[in-house]
């Protein structure tokens, strides 16, 4: 500390706001990257933040617990973690991720705050030091939900704000002690050289994926990228929109297979299976053509085209660089406006659009309603609780049917959707479609109020591997407004021994529950 007599000068109170700014934008850009594979939950939330004050603790009880040393190669061997935790995607395993993550949030906040309480000034000026430090984190919490979305395309803060814990380690660096050997010279040349090459790599990572886009967007609701592939083969030629680190959709160039449907929404998808059930039924009793089919979540509009001329597409969506896309924004995406149905676009939560229906007496009477609402591969935890399922059965037509779309990396929301269907009087069955052609591997749980819906020809027919679930006993857990653990839902070895099959599976072998979905 300086002399108590010597006020702080404005370099030394920069310094102060700086380390604590990068640090706090350090935790909230962290909080960003798992959040958006995930789900947005106090889990993911609360990991975060306890590491972050925990450096707090450690580095503020004595300054000879922060090694400038230690520090700085655990901050090379993180970040490099990170880098390639972040090339893998989001198919990289979830503890491997939390772990990468949890040590580089570490050793960033342990250089900040190290450096921090070694600038710390004498006990007569505490009080300005504190004020700057905790303006340090406020500013950091500015930059990230107000600067970083209104400007970057990409989450470009996170790799910013790790790249400055690295600048802060290397200017540690540059004097080495006194009597320094040249063995520990050149070690300290090696680590400040990796530091930067840790750095570089962080940057180049994120870059790439902008290099590939042809259109990439960022808001309140993640990062949207369109890219091209297939460029030079007209069979294979497509634009794919990615939000985040997930396929969100996909459509051919060639004006022939410009209405053809692909990833998750071919015709022998759990989706394309309820509709063409829907459609024999009505057949069947002699009802005249039209489903009403409502879809929560947008993405590019692909399941406009399992739709015909007499039928109603109702999409719910909340992203509006994902609406501006489908509705033909870039001349990337026509599923929307080549659909020979009446299609109408409702923008806002998919939830509080249809509670609203409700209030003014306008249940949708849907036939089909289908939800998938994820953003990226994180879940929207209150579109899927037991009160939003029972919200969704309201807008049913009396034999209409619940498509809900549950592929995910890290979460099996099978016992999920299962809890919900046994509450609400419903029967369940899965339907798992493998990548092939155009189409990606999805899992799809379609509840119906008739016990006999899956056992159409439609199913017994369809190569898509379907099973008719049930609980063995009541689940001691489900997810309520009030309650949703996502920690109950990750995705173990071994499938739920309480999911059972209600009848014979029909098609091929069974497929295991705890398989990851591809998507």
């Amino acid at each position: 500390p300086i002399d108590s007599e010597v006020r702080p000068g404005v370099a030394r109170t920069l310094a102060w706001l700086g380390l604590a700014t990068c640090a706090s934008v350090l935790l909230l850009a962290t909080t960003n990257q798992l959040s958006q594979d995930v789900a947005a939950g106090p889990f993911l939330w609360v990991l975060p933040l306890a590491v972050y004050l925990l450096t707090f603790i450690i580095a503020f009880s004595r300054e000879s617990f922060y090694s400038r040393t230690i520090y700085g190669v655990l901050l090379i061997g993180s970040g490099a973690a990170v880098a390639h935790a972040h090339a893998a995607g989001a198919h990289f395993p979830l503890p491997l991720q939390l772990l990468a993550y949890a040590l580089s949030l570490f050793a960033g906040c342990m250089v900040c705050h190290g450096e921090l309480y070694r600038l710390r000034p004498a006990p007569s000026h505490l009080s300005a030091f504190y004020l700057w430090v905790s303006a340090g984190g406020v500013l950091g919490a500015l930059f990230v939900s107000g600067v970083a979305t209104v400007f970057f395309r990409a989450y470009w803060e996170y790799p910013l704000s790790l790249g400055g814990c690295c600048a802060v380690a290397l200017a540690g660096m540059v004097r080495g002690p006194a009597a320094e050997t040249w063995s520990q010279r050149g070690r300290r040349v090696l680590r400040g050289a990796m530091l930067v090459m840790v750095t570089v790599n962080l940057f180049l990572s994120v870059n790439r994926e902008l290099d590939k886009a042809l259109f990439s967007e960022r808001n309140f609701f993640g990062v949207v990228r369109v890219t091209e592939q297939g460029e030079g083969d007209p069979e294979k030629h497509f634009y794919s929109q990615r939000h985040g680190a997930i396929t969100h959709g996909m459509q051919y160039v060639k004006p022939e297979y410009r209405s053809r449907p692909t990833t998750y929404y071919t015709r022998e998808a759990g989706l394309g299976l309820a509709i063409a059930e829907q459609r024999r039924l009505r057949a069947a009793v002699g009802l005249p053509p039209g489903l009403r089919m409502g879809v929560l979540g947008l993405g590019v509009g692909t399941s406009a085209a399992l739709l015909e001329k007499s039928d109603l597409g109702r999409f719910y969506e909340i992203n509006p660089a994902v609406i501006s896309l489908a509705r033909g924004e870039g001349g990337f995406f026509s599923y929307l406006s080549d659909s020979p149905a009446t299609i109408e676009v409702v923008e806002g939560d998919a939830r509080i659009s249809l509670e609203r229906e409700l209030e003014r007496g306008e249940p949708g009477g849907f036939d089909v309603l289908a939800l998938d609402v994820f953003s990226s591969d994180s879940v929207p935890v209150h579109l899927l609780t037991e009160e939003a399922v029972a919200l969704y059965k309201r807008h049913l037509a009396p034999h209409g049917v619940l498509a809900l779309h549950i592929s995910n990396v890290h979460l099996d929301l099978v016992p999920v959707t299962l809890s919900h269907a046994r509450r609400l009087g419903m029967h369940a069955a899965f339907v798992f479609h493998d990548t092939q052609g155009d189409a990606l591997r999805s899992n799809w749980m379609l509840l119906s109020p008739d016990r006999e819906f899956s056992w159409g020809p439609t199913f017994t027919r369809a190569t898509a591997r379907v099973r008719r679930l049930g609980l063995r006993e009541e689940q001691d857990f489900a997810w309520t407004d009030d309650r949703s653990s996502v920690l109950r839902v990750l995705r173990d070895i071994e499938p739920d021994v309480n999911v059972v099959d209600v009848e014979a599976s029909s098609g091929p072998p069974k497929v295991p529950l705890a398989r990851p979905a591809g998507r």
